[in-house]
C-alpha cells in the first residue's frame, strides 16, 4: 500500500462518484502553491531531529546515491532532487489524485522546469533542502489522458507565500468540479468540493466538505488490508504508473535541455 492519503479524502471520493457517469472530460487542471515546510509546520512547533547516528546517516546517503545512479545515471544533484524530491515526494500526490479520478496520464507532451529567486526573498528553503534542493523549481507538465482529455499540472515552490494551496479542476460538457485542498498538516481541515452543473435551463452550484481526516481514513484502510486482505487504492501497479510518469517528465526535461539520460531513463528512451 502506497501512502497517498488524498485518495481517502471524502471530497476526492465524492468527486470520483460524480465523474463515474461523465464520458466527455475535456481537461483536468492542477495547481499547487507549495510554501516552505517551516511555514506549514510552524503552528505545531516541530523541532528538527539531531540524534540520528552519523554512521546511519552515511548509510542512508550511500543508498540515496545508489538509487540515483540506478534511476537517472550520474546526474547532478539538482536534477536528482527534482526527481526524488519535487516529483516523487510531492507531485506524485497530484498524480495519485489524477489517476484515482480519471486514470493515469497516457502521455507527457510538455515538461518545463525552471527556477527564479527574487532579489528580496525573505525566507530560505531550510529543512526542505535535503529533499528539494537549495532552490526548488517550478514545474509545468501537460499531456493526454486515456482518451481525448488533456491535463495540465503546475507546481510552484514559493518561499515567501505562507499558505499551502492545491486546486484540482475538472471540466466536461455539462459542468465542472473543483477541489480545494488545505495544508495536509492541518488535521481535520476540510477539502472543499464545488460542483457546477445544469438544473433545467438554469445553473446550480453545490458545495461539499467533510472534517473526516484523510490520514486517519488511510490508516483504517491499511488495517483493513492487513487484517482482511482488502486491496489498497494504490498498490504496486499504481506506484509503477506514477514512477513511469515522473521518469517521463524528467526524460522530457532532459531532452529539451540537451542533457543525455542515464540509468532507467536511458532504457526508457531506447524503448
Amino acid at each position: 500500500m502506497v501512502g497517498y492519503m488524498k485518495q481517502y479524502d471524502p471530497a476526492v471520493e465524492r468527486a470520483r462518484q460524480i465523474l463515474a457517469d461523465v464520458d466527455d472530460i475535456r481537461t483536468v487542471d492542477v495547481d499547487v502553491l507549495h510554501p516552505t515546510g517551516y511555514s506549514q509546520l510552524e503552528f505545531a512547533h516541530v523541532l528538527g531531529a539531531s540524534d540520528v547516528p552519523a554512521d546511519r546517516i552515511a548509510e542512508l546517503r550511500a543508498e540515496d546515491d545508489r538509487l540515483r545512479l540506478s534511476a537517472l545515471g550520474d546526474v547532478e544533484d539538482p536534477l536528482w532532487r527534482l526527481y526524488s524530491g519535487t516529483l516523487l515526494s510531492s507531485v506524485a500526490h497530484d498524480l495519485s489524485i489524477l489517476r484515482f479520478l480519471t486514470g493515469p496520464p497516457a502521455t507527457v507532451e510538455l515538461a518545463d522546469v525552471w527556477r527564479r529567486a527574487p532579489a528580496h526573498q525573505v525566507h530560505v528553503t531550510g529543512r526542505d533542502t535535503p529533499a528539494l534542493g537549495v532552490q526548488p523549481p517550478s514545474v509545468r507538465v501537460a499531456g493526454r489522458l486515456g482518451d481525448e482529455a488533456r491535463y495540465l499540472l503546475n507546481w510552484h515552490y514559493l518561499h515567501d507565500y505562507p499558505a499551502y494551496r492545491e486546486t484540482v479542476r475538472v471540466v466536461w460538457g455539462a459542468g465542472s468540479l473543483e477541489l480545494q485542498f488545505p495544508s495536509p498538516y492541518l488535521l481535520h481541515a476540510p477539502t472543499v468540493l464545488t460542483l457546477h452543473r445544469p438544473s433545467g435551463d438554469d445553473a446550480e452550484r453545490l458545495e461539499f466538505r467533510s472534517i473526516a481526516e484523510a490520514f486517519e481514513r488511510q490508516l483504517e484502510a491499511f488495517a483493513d488490508m492487513a487484517w482482511n486482505g482488502t486491496p489498497p487504492r494504490t498498490g504496486f501497479a499504481g506506484a509503477a504508473d506514477d514512477l513511469r510518469v515522473c521518469q517521463e517528465i524528467v526524460r522530457r526535461h532532459l531532452a529539451a535541455t540537451g542533457v543525455p539520460a542515464g540509468g532507467e531513463l536511458s532504457e526508457r528512451a531506447s524503448a
